[in-house]
């Protein structure tokens, strides 16, 4: 049977000005303390993890075979995104990259 995941590169911005904003380790750090849970290191999937710039964090889901399943954890996974960025003074948006001028700050991990 098949299988899709989805992943998402969402942007992180000011809550006033719109711009930008390099804060994606305090949100993972806000959504670790909700969760307990620092991220999907080792699964494939299911996690809220950062991205090459400081201004995104991504999401990712588990594999399905269900769309509904797959709507049901995507929308988690925004929800958790969301309140995290809350959490550390900023918005999320859902683009993978800004529509306005700024000078991205990388992120420092061996991955990259």
């Amino acid at each position: 049977m098949r299988t899709v995941g989805v992943e998402e590169e969402l942007l992180l911005v000011d809550l006033d000005s719109g711009r930008p904003r390099s804060v994606a380790m305090q949100v993972l750090g806000a959504s670790a303390a909700r969760s307990g849970n620092a991220g999907g290191q080792g699964r494939v999937g299911g996690s809220l993890e950062h991205e090459l710039q400081q201004e995104q964090v991504e999401t990712d889901t588990t594999p399905h075979a269900d769309l509904l399943a797959l709507q049901v954890e995507l929308r988690s996974w925004r929800d958790t995104a969301i309140r995290a960025a809350r959490d550390a003074g900023a918005r999320l948006v859902a683009t993978g990259s800004s529509p306005l001028p700024v000078e991205p700050t990388m992120m420092r991990d061996r991955r990259l």
